[in-house]
């Protein structure tokens, strides 16, 4: 799982496979109800945690934090050397 708020960081995030979401139009009686899975409920949740105040790297340990940053660093180095041979 990724987020726009870090770029290229990438974690293994568990989450439910489906959730069903109940909420009230703003119309204050229009009452909807909808069933997701896969990669809309995963989205869905990601959204839901920023609404709640938390990210996704509340969600996981500190070392797997750490193993992703040093991914992202591997990654960009190896960007930014395909870049340059580029240029």
């Amino acid at each position: 799982e990724g987020c726009l708020s870090f770029p290229l960081l990438y974690l293994s995030v568990k989450r439910p496979e489906e959730v069903t979401v109940r909420f009230t139009k703003s119309d204050g009686e229009t009452r909807i109800e909808i069933r997701m899975d896969g990669r809309d409920a995963r989205v869905f949740l990601h959204e839901y945690d920023h609404l709640e105040g938390m990210l996704f790297l509340d969600k996981v340990s500190l070392l797997k934090i750490n193993r992703a940053k040093e991914q992202r660093r591997k990654l960009l180095k190896k960007f930014n050397k395909a870049q340059k041979q580029i240029l």
